[in-house]
């Protein structure tokens, strides 16, 4: 047997590997991303704990629940509930209503504006922005407490859930 037979199986394996690795950090880097939920803000769609798979080569659209870095630097997973180019605004009565239209949604959510927030409403969004709520809508910590997201702040649309407690 010679030396050129004796290592080309390794080599061509070496070769394997690094070519996997190679093809599963692109993935990871540019098409996918996992994140654990922490909290109940996206409660009852998202859990905590949950491990949730996001894309990150579409659009977010209305209605998309997204992975996005908040002004204070932390990622959140939150409902987007207007985009571009859209009015937002918080009658007293309750809900929110965009364009003058009260959205349909699956669930009906009592939602209010925050009190303690800087954010003045009615807001006008940006080509390029998203309003962003929580599904439990009692907890404030989204666009009603920070403002509009922009585009670039987005990480990922989720598409995939992994339930670690309870169904």
């Amino acid at each position: 047997m010679t030396k050129k037979n004796k290592y080309g199986f390794l080599i061509r394996f070496l070769l394997k590997l690094l070519v996997m690795g190679g093809i599963f950090f692109l993935v990871l880097t540019y098409v996918l991303t996992f994140y654990r939920a922490t909290g109940n803000s996206m409660f009852p769609s998202v859990k905590d704990g949950d491990l949730c798979i996001l894309y990150k080569l579409e659009d977010s659209h209305t209605n998309d629940v997204v992975l996005y870095r908040a002004k204070d630097g932390k990622k959140k997973l939150g409902r987007i509930v207007a985009v571009g180019d859209q009015e937002v605004d918080f009658p007293e009565e309750g809900g929110y209503t965009v364009n003058g239209y009260q959205p349909a949604e699956e669930i009906t959510y009592e939602t209010y504006k925050d009190e303690n927030s800087d954010v003045s409403f009615p807001v006008t969004l940006d080509t390029d922005e998203y309003f962003i709520l929580n599904d439990f809508r009692s907890d404030t910590s989204d666009s009603r407490e920070y403002s509009t997201i922009k585009k670039k702040d987005i990480e990922g649309k989720l598409i995939f859930i992994l339930r670690r407690r309870g169904f």
